[in-house]
């Protein structure tokens, strides 16, 4: 895509991450446990915002000023659905219910102005990593023309401990430095070897490959 750079650059301070969930997904798990309380581990190494809600977001995706360098969903999700009563669009929803569809992401798109300078988007959402040709199968597309450099997330249903386990081994390796596609390759090695499960199979890594993240001094060093 024009304008498009791999390089997430962060300057000489830590990297900048939104963290977007759904707290209702803690709701059968002890307090200090579950999928979302695992994955706020993400502030060992960048500064997190935390939205809960569809206002929250929409007004940080529409404000120009915040540029997240990571952008990170953890919600109940859904791709395109069609059944007797007609097509609901792909969605997902946060705490408080209310459904972001490709047509919120749209507007806030036009809102800001300008697109998101390239973030790494990870999607531990149900078929969070949906999208084809038809705009409104997934929102995979929309958050591309959003700003969205590399997005990943599951092409299907998955358990929730997976989903915060892969997640949060996604990140301990890209906060390394290293490139988002080698390191998908080899989580799915990972899990099918040691956990005996192909469920990172599932996981899609939607353009981006050379996705990593650099400071500022390695940022002019490295080709694009």
């Amino acid at each position: 895509m024009e304008n498009y750079h791999p390089l997430i650059e962060h300057g000489t301070e830590r990297p900048q991450a939104g963290l977007q969930f759904d707290l209702r997904m803690q709701d059968d798990h002890p307090p200090g446990t579950g999928p979302i309380r695992v994955v706020r581990a993400v502030e060992t190494h960048a500064d997190i915002s935390e939205r809960s809600c569809k206002q929250d977001l929409g007004e940080a995706l529409s404000d120009p000023f915040i540029r997240d360098h990571i952008l990170v969903f953890g919600a109940h999700g859904c791709g395109e659905r069609q059944d007797q009563r007609g097509t609901t669009q792909a969605q997902l929803t946060l705490t408080d219910g209310e459904a972001i569809c490709s047509s919120d992401l749209e507007y806030w798109r036009a809102a800001r102005q300008e697109r998101l300078p390239d973030p790494l988007c990870f999607m531990m959402v149900c078929e969070g990593g949906r999208t084809r040709t038809f705009v409104h199968e997934g929102l995979g597309r929309p958050l591309f023309d959003l700003g969205v450099g590399c997005l990943i997330g599951p092409e299907i249903e998955i358990p929730k401990t997976f989903g915060s386990l892969y997640t949060c081994r996604f990140f301990e390796e890209f906060f390394k430095g290293e490139r988002a596609a080698p390191v998908a390759r080899s989580l799915t090695r990972e899990f099918v070897t040691k956990h005996a499960t192909p469920l990172g199979l599932v996981f899609t890594l939607l353009r981006g490959i050379d996705n990593r993240l650099v400071d500022a001094s390695a940022a002019g060093k490295e080709p694009a």
